[in-house]
């Protein structure tokens, strides 16, 4: 903590930290770098859910012949990608989150987390954002990679897309949902995700909040 006085003479003592996901204090369960988000964002996300009444709630992966040559810029241009496409689609306001490691909070498995206003979605709409999101993917795929992927999409017996899920929350789950995407998935340190992810911007909203959060 560091202890001041005001201009008034309170004594203010704030919390600071490294703010690194990997850090075992900052970046556990509820701890700073969790805190800080969940209630810098917590007002925005709550506007999201009063547009429509409800949360949409996307996760979009990429190939996993891809997690480990996808470098920042891809990362950034998947991430900018989908929020115009959002936008084209309507969706006035949202939020984008990448989660970038799975349970172990090691292995880097990178997969954006879309909250935006909707409830139900037609199984049409989500085969819609699946193909504009692996059209996007394919295009800054190496073509060694798609070689790969293709190669096991075909003996999989499966499409060239990729996996999308989808659901949606309303009332206080709108909050659980915010809770469980802000949190740090990075908890143990490694030189090829810092290569990766080093002064990246991942929480990023879209739409006007001003006088509104």
């Amino acid at each position: 903590f560091m202890a001041f006085n005001c201009e008034n003479g309170h004594l203010i003592r704030k919390q600071i930290g490294c703010t690194k996901e990997y850090c075992s204090e900052c970046g556990k369960k509820w701890g700073l770098i969790h805190q800080r988000r969940y209630f810098r964002g917590s007002g925005k996300v709550g506007y999201i859910a009063s547009i429509k009444g409800a949360i949409g709630y996307l996760v979009l992966e990429i190939p996993e012949e891809f997690e480990k040559t996808i470098t920042k810029k891809g990362l950034s241009t998947l991430q900018n990608y989908i929020t115009k496409w959002m936008k084209s689609e309507k969706y006035s306001h949202g939020v984008s989150v990448w989660h970038w490691c799975g349970n172990d909070g090691k292995t880097f498995t990178p997969h954006l987390n879309i909250l935006f206003p909707e409830k139900f979605l037609e199984v049409e709409i989500i085969n819609k954002i699946r193909n504009a999101w692996s059209k996007e993917v394919k295009k800054i795929m190496l073509k060694k990679i798609f070689s790969v992927w293709k190669t096991r999409m075909k003996k999989e017996g499966k499409k060239n897309l990729c996996t999308v899920n989808y659901s949606y929350a309303e009332g206080r789950k709108v909050y659980h949902k915010w809770k469980y995407n802000c949190r740090p998935t990075w908890r143990i340190f490694s030189e090829e995700i810092k290569d990766k992810v080093f002064n990246f911007r991942n929480i990023r909203w879209w739409g006007d909040f001003v006088n509104k959060a």
